[in-house]
């Protein structure tokens, strides 16, 4: 019951973390110069003149960043399941078992990382 009163709480804050992060709506910006110019107002959003490795680059970025943030999250959950299992031999050994297999992931994504920068400056030169 604990447990699922911490997981409640963790996410409704999650929820608020990130509904207050939402990015700007570009396709409400209207300066009334037509459709035609507004089309191409969003065509210019994504930067279609930048080369595909570019985007391709930013994308495998992002993808990193986003798999640490939730390795990282993973790592503050297996704490509170830690903490909310009042001591039990049962959630000692999954939180451990979360930890330890989360840290393996961080491992595989900080190669992952190293990999795409070797490639891009490999590529590049």
């Amino acid at each position: 019951m604990h447990i699922r009163y911490v997981a409640h709480w963790l996410s409704v804050a999650l929820g608020l973390l990130l509904g207050s992060s939402v990015p700007p709506a570009y396709g409400a910006v209207y300066n009334g110069q037509g459709l035609r110019a507004g089309i191409d107002a969003a065509r210019g959003i994504l930067s279609p003149s930048r080369p595909l490795r570019t985007i391709v680059v930013g994308i495998l970025r992002t993808v990193l960043n986003f798999m640490a943030l939730a390795a990282t999250i993973a790592i503050i959950v297996a704490g509170i399941y830690l903490i909310a299992g009042n001591g039990s031999d049962e959630s000692k050994t999954k939180a451990k078992s979360i930890i330890i297999y989360t840290i393996v992931g961080l491992i595989i994504i900080l190669v992952a990382r190293v990999i795409v920068h070797f490639v891009i400056t490999t590529v590049q030169t």
